[in-house]
């Protein structure tokens, strides 16, 4: 893999999905949620009102201080980067080597993303539909906002039909399981599937999310090992992604840290004139 500070093109995508998949925890002072003794399984409407609860009261966050390592097949990359998130309407994403020096900045909407490398002075932009069809470019605003505010009236909601449920108490986990995933992969193309959630027994927060992409046969699996409690709202401390794809498995481990929440901060983007337009994200 080529260094970052020669080259973002082979991670862009990868970076923009995931960046979902952000967090830090150097020297984070957030900390494991206690849990509390369980008895019996919690009601699948009780879980998802509790999340949903939270999910709607946040309206923008700002993720000042990310940490990541990205893994592909066993070879590191570590990044720093900061997201602004505004719900529903704008994420923007700085990216930096290890070393802080800002090389990539991409701003999504629902429907178009702009994409800078501060680098070369260059930048892409496009409708999102436009972008080119692949496994790397399977990810979407909607996707990337759930999975740093953790909807689980969205991407983790148990919305499949007659869910069944496994209780993992080593792990201390209640698991609702979609067991026509596989189906509905043969079913439905270009869609991501829902396999599974699973809650913290003694808090009702998510703690795991698979799902699968039914054109690519790619499997995702998401992790919310810590959460950050900022004005009685849970926002994730630390995320672990894995993704399998034929030979191919991807990891992104992301630590989040110095969250703002509901405050506001400047979200205007300015491209220089010396900047030069490409029309190929593999030009950037």
């Amino acid at each position: 893999m080529k260094s970052i500070k020669r080259d973002y093109s082979g991670i862009v995508f990868k970076l923009v999905c995931i960046v979902v998949f952000i967090a830090i925890l150097n020297g984070c002072k957030a900390k494991k949620i206690t849990t509390e003794k369980y008895t019996k399984p919690l009601p699948v409407a009780n879980i998802e009102l509790g999340n949903q609860e939270n999910y709607n009261s946040i309206e923008r966050v700002w993720f000042k201080k990310i940490s990541g390592v990205y893994t592909l097949n066993g070879k590191e990359t570590k990044f720093k980067a900061n997201i602004r998130l505004v719900k529903d309407s704008l994420i923007i994403v700085s990216i930096s080597s290890n070393v802080g020096i800002e090389g990539l900045r991409v701003i999504i909407s629902p429907d178009s993303v702009l994409i800078q490398n501060r680098l070369k002075a260059r930048y892409y932009t496009d409708k999102i539909e436009n972008l080119p069809k692949g496994r790397i470019q399977l990810w979407s605003f909607s996707l990337i906002q759930d999975i740093l505010l953790i909807n689980s009236g969205g991407l983790f909601s148990v919305n499949f039909t007659n869910p069944k449920y496994k209780s993992n108490d080593e792990q201390n986990q209640l698991c609702y399981i979609n067991e026509e995933a596989d189906l509905d992969i043969f079913k439905f193309s270009n869609q991501f599937i829902h396999r599974e959630t699973c809650f913290d027994k003694g808090t009702g927060l998510v703690s795991r999310g698979a799902l699968s992409y039914s054109e690519w046969n790619e499997d995702i699996t998401i992790y919310y090992l810590l959460y950050q409690n900022l004005e009685s709202v849970f926002l994730p401390g630390l995320i672990e992604m894995e993704s399998k794809y034929r030979e191919s498995t991807t990891h992104f481990k992301i630590e989040l840290d110095k969250i703002d929440l509901n405050t506001y901060f400047p979200t205007r983007v300015k491209i220089s004139s010396k900047y030069k337009r490409v029309y190929s994200a593999d030009d950037i």
